[in-house]
């Protein structure tokens, strides 16, 4: 069901901010990456000691995965990521 209501979305995706379902963080950026501006913003808000986020967290810091990302001191932590050019 999530996947379809994604796949209708044609235009790039400017923002994309994560803030809920925690294990669904990692599933809702891959099924969105191909639709993401090339000046897009991702922001994950995360919890503490969230295994899932310990995943999200290593792809976004691998740069084999094309984004650029860095961590604000927010609570948990904010990870805010950018498609690499």
């Amino acid at each position: 069901m999530r996947s379809r209501r994604c796949a209708g979305i044609d235009a790039p995706v400017g923002l994309l901010f994560l803030d809920g379902a925690n294990d669904l963080y990692l599933a809702v950026l891959e099924l969105l990456r191909p639709r993401l501006a090339s000046t897009a913003i991702v922001a994950a808000d995360m919890s503490y000691e969230d295994k899932n986020h310990e995943a999200y967290r290593a792809y976004v810091n691998d740069g084999n995965n094309g984004l650029l990302s860095t961590e604000v001191a927010l609570d948990a932590g904010l990870v805010i990521s950018t498609p690499a050019r």
